[in-house]
C-alpha cells in the first residue's frame, strides 16, 4: 500500500492584530473652586492678671524601684580622663553587662551548664 499523501499545508496564519487603542479620555472636570477663607477669630481674651499665688507642692520623690538603665544603682562611673575616644567604646563597656543583666535568672544558669558541657 502506498503511504498516504501528506495533508495539503494549511496558510499561514495572519499577524495578530493589536486591539484598536482606547479613545484618550476626556480631560478631567477643573476641581471645584476652593471656599473663602473663613474671616480670622476675635483676638484670645487676656491672661488673667493675678497670677496664683504659689505652685502647689510637689509630691516627694519616691525612691526609684529599679536601678536606671545600664545596671547601675547609682550614676555609672566618670568618663576616663581625655574622654572616649569614641562613642562606640563607650557603649561597648555597657553592652556586655546589659546584655547579660537582661536574661533571667533561669537562662543564665541554663547557659553556664550548656558551656560547662562543650
Amino acid at each position: 500500500m502506498a503511504p498516504p499523501a501528506p495533508p495539503p499545508m494549511a496558510p499561514p496564519a495572519p499577524p495578530p492584530v493589536a486591539p484598536p487603542a482606547p479613545p484618550p479620555m476626556a480631560p478631567p472636570a477643573p476641581p471645584p473652586a476652593a471656599p473663602p477663607a473663613p474671616p480670622p477669630a476675635a483676638p484670645p481674651a487676656a491672661p488673667p492678671a493675678a497670677p496664683p499665688a504659689a505652685p502647689p507642692a510637689a509630691p516627694p520623690a519616691a525612691p526609684p524601684m529599679a536601678p536606671p538603665s545600664g545596671g547601675y544603682a547609682v550614676a555609672p562611673p566618670p568618663p576616663p580622663p581625655g574622654g572616649y575616644p569614641t562613642l562606640l567604646q563607650h557603649r561597648r563597656r555597657f553592652h556586655k553587662k546589659a546584655k547579660f543583666m537582661r536574661r533571667s535568672r533561669k537562662m543564665r544558669k541554663m547557659m553556664r551548664r550548656r558551656a560547662k558541657l562543650h
